[in-house]
């Protein structure tokens, strides 16, 4: 999502060390709505094998409530788009998000299993300060999970991904 000339200065300088044989390959994480054939063609020139997607959420009343800026249709185009490329594909989650619930998390896992994703980064939300969420918080609209259902939700993620092998 930064602009393209910073992006090829970073990722020349990254695949600087791939052609010395200093690393194998490149990781990225980027935003699902930010993926293009141009990106992932850049991508693959400079040596970028795996791209995480932040998705946080695939219920698009969360995805809306926390502005994210993407859909859960753009979270599955691009998996899709990243796996018929061949890149290793990971999703990031976050549990806990503005109007997200046990159920409606629990359909965001679901729905993860079904992307077949290579791997998974799951988190609580945690509230910044000098965020728009910070300022939800303090003025009561927006109450953070509980130390014991972030991590209750966490190991239910946890616990569904490793059974689909994830």
């Amino acid at each position: 999502g930064i602009e393209e000339d910073y992006q090829l200065e970073l990722l020349g300088f990254a695949h600087s060390f791939i052609k010395r044989g200093l690393v194998d390959a490149v990781r990225i994480s980027t935003r699902p709505d930010y993926i293009n054939e141009k990106s992932l063609d850049m991508l693959e020139r400079f040596g970028v094998t795996t791209v995480e997607i932040g998705a946080q959420s695939m219920d698009d009343e969360v995805l809306n409530l926390s502005r994210r800026g993407h859909s859960s249709a753009d979270v599955r185009g691009t998996a899709e788009m990243l796996r018929k490329r061949g890149f290793e594909t990971g999703i990031h989650l976050m549990a806990g998000l503005p109007g997200d619930n046990r159920e409606r998390f629990a359909f965001t896992v679901a729905e993860t299993i079904a992307l077949c994703p290579d791997m998974v980064r799951i988190h609580p939300t945690i509230v910044f300060r000098g965020t728009a969420l910070a300022k939800a918080f303090q003025e009561g609209a927006y109450i953070p999970m509980s130390m014991p259902d972030a991590i209750e939700a966490c190991k239910f993620a946890l616990l569904k991904f490793t059974g689909a092998r994830i």
